[in-house]
């Protein structure tokens, strides 16, 4: 089974210091879901960070909903740093959109990867444009990242409403499989679409267990 993918949007990635972070012994860096090759990033991070200091700091990996959710737990000293995109640090930076009121004192401290945003159906569904998605289900990213905020916004700015899915990269996933939804936005690394394991995921859904897919991969 074939999918059509379709850029969105294009957003840097980065990382991000909460102003309210000290440096303790023990440091919390919130990466984003565990199946992202975001995530592995923040996995050989912290690796080095033990490496190079290792009586100095311990350093972990936190999975959390990516953008969004790592900056209201850095709002309240739950991570030490974390990824954003730059979009949503704006926004957090200025008390705008979802930070309304509730300006995050933020740090930027080096932007690493772009991140496209891309359009994920499935081929057999015949849809061709994004004006096709008006009311149909769609994940529009991850619940609580950046994909998921972006998405809204650019859907509304082009006048499109589609009935969104909400949930985790899995659930999402899932909801494509068992015709919940017809497709959902994912974030790539680069100018490629990641992970590859989440093609095929797509691809080979209705056919393969979970367990197939693993040892295929």
């Amino acid at each position: 089974m074939n999918f059509r993918t379709s850029v969105v949007a294009s957003i840097v990635t980065a990382l991000f210091l909460g102003g309210s972070a000290v440096a303790q012994e023990r440091l919390a860096f919130g990466a984003t879901n565990s199946q992202s090759a975001h995530y592995a990033y923040f996995a050989a991070l912290s690796q080095i960070v033990n490496t190079t200091y290792p009586e100095k700091y311990q350093a972990s990996v936190v999975e959390t909903g990516a953008t969004v959710d790592n900056l209201k737990r850095m709002s309240r000293s739950q991570l030490d740093l974390g990824l954003v995109t730059t979009s949503t640090l704006y926004q957090a930076y200025n008390g705008t959109k979802e930070f309304e009121g509730r300006p995050i004192e933020s740090k930027l401290l080096w932007a690493y990867s772009l991140a496209p945003q891309d359009v994920i159906t499935l081929r057999d569904q015949g849809y061709e444009t994004l004006a096709d998605l008006e009311g149909q289900r769609m994940g529009p990213g991850m619940r609580g990242s950046s994909t998921e905020t972006t998405s809204e916004e650019v859907f509304e700015l082009f006048g499109i409403k589609p009935d969104w899915v909400r949930g985790t990269n899995a659930e999402l996933a899932n909801a494509i499989k068992d015709g919940r939804a017809v497709g959902f936005v994912k974030s790539a690394v680069g100018t490629q679409f990641e992970p590859p394991r989440v093609c095929r995921r797509l691809q080979l859904l209705r056919d393969w267990s979970h367990d197939e897919e693993n040892s295929a991969v």
